[in-house]
């Protein structure tokens, strides 16, 4: 049976203006997540993998401008929001934030305010979104600090970020996220700055929590080895374009994108003949001058002809859940892209 889908984004193009011109740093991402799923967002710094996230919540600075396409969000009482058409702040977005729509931001000691107890953050939230009192408040966010492992909730919520260790901090930012039953959690590369240990003490509670409570889950990293273990879809970001997308285990074995391969190319393996570990030559090109074609072809090996150049590739089917845009697969077009 297919599940509700709660996000879809259509076409999504976003820019920044500044005093260098105009950095066009989403190009038409589209993207789906359906009610309980985990969706893995990778790709390398730059291609627009957090922005894309802080689009959905409107969490976007003055100058930066969504110049088309649409977020559409159905809410919990099944009303069909687009969320590009709400204004970053007023009433209307903030009751989708925190209650229908969280996140987990990277790097927790930074996010976390310094000045307010752990239970003060963690009560706002619970105060602003339910019909409770501070007391009530209190007492859920102490069954929170339990719920992801933090020992001692009721001497921990009296206490300052600075007294807690990073990994500490991580959980309670994901406390932070579970205060109001969302109906969607944002990852945003949770793991940032955790040492090995901590990172999959994190990643587990994520799955954990998202499984115990039927949450939508995007997470977004760019480490391929916590998206094979953490989510059942993925998309593969490249300045601002979704270029390969399907199950993880569709994509992880049949890789089909020049770009991706290469991705998938860069995991350091465990076994196998010393070497050089392989990167992708060349860096991810300037949103201030985003080349024409393929948005990949300046990078790629496997160039067919000036069409990469000149034209951009659409997204074509190439498996049941498996779709990818390249040139190479979009001679059987006609014949597989329906779904």
């Amino acid at each position: 049976m297919s599940r509700e889908t709660i996000l879809s984004i259509k076409d999504l193009h976003l820019s920044f203006s500044s005093e260098l011109g105009i950095a066009r740093v989403l190009n038409g991402i589209s993207m789906e997540v359906h009610a309980g799923q985990s969706v893995g967002v990778v790709g390398e710094s730059g291609c627009g993998k957090s922005v894309t996230a802080y689009s959905i919540v409107k969490l976007l600075p003055r100058n930066a401008k969504i110049t088309s396409g649409e977020i559409k969000y159905t809410t919990k009482a099944g009303r069909v929001v687009d969320m590009t058409q709400l204004p970053n702040e007023g009433k209307d977005i903030r009751s989708i934030r925190g209650s229908e729509i969280s996140m987990v931001f990277q790097e927790a000691m930074s996010s976390l305010s310094p000045v307010h107890t752990i239970g003060n953050q963690i009560c706002e939230a619970i105060l602003l979104h339910q019909n409770v009192n501070k007391q009530e408040a209190r007492e859920k966010a102490i069954r929170l600090l339990t719920a992801v492992g933090i020992s001692k909730p009721e001497q921990r919520i009296d206490e300052y970020p600075f007294q807690l260790s990073g990994g500490m901090c991580q959980r309670i930012m994901t406390a932070i996220a579970l205060a109001c039953n969302p109906r969607l959690v944002i990852a945003d590369e949770p793991t940032t700055a955790l040492d090995v240990t901590t990172q999959a003490q994190v990643l587990r509670l994520i799955k954990e929590m998202q499984r115990e409570f039927d949450i939508a889950l995007i997470l977004i990293t760019h480490d391929l080895g916590v998206v094979a273990h953490m989510v059942e879809y993925m998309y593969v970001v490249y300045l601002g374009q979704v270029i390969e997308e399907g199950l993880v285990e569709d994509v992880f074995n049949n890789p089909c994108h020049p770009y991706t391969r290469d991705l998938m190319k860069s995991i350091p393996r465990m076994t196998g003949p010393r070497g050089t570990l392989f990167s992708i030559e060349g860096t991810v090109p300037s949103a201030y001058v985003i080349p024409d074609g393929c948005l990949f072809h300046t990078r790629c090996q496997d160039v067919v002809g000036s069409i990469c150049c000149n034209e951009r590739p659409q997204r074509v089917k190439i498996g049941e859940k498996h779709y990818v845009s390249c040139f190479r697969y979009m001679e059987n077009r006609e014949a597989n892209d329906h779904a």
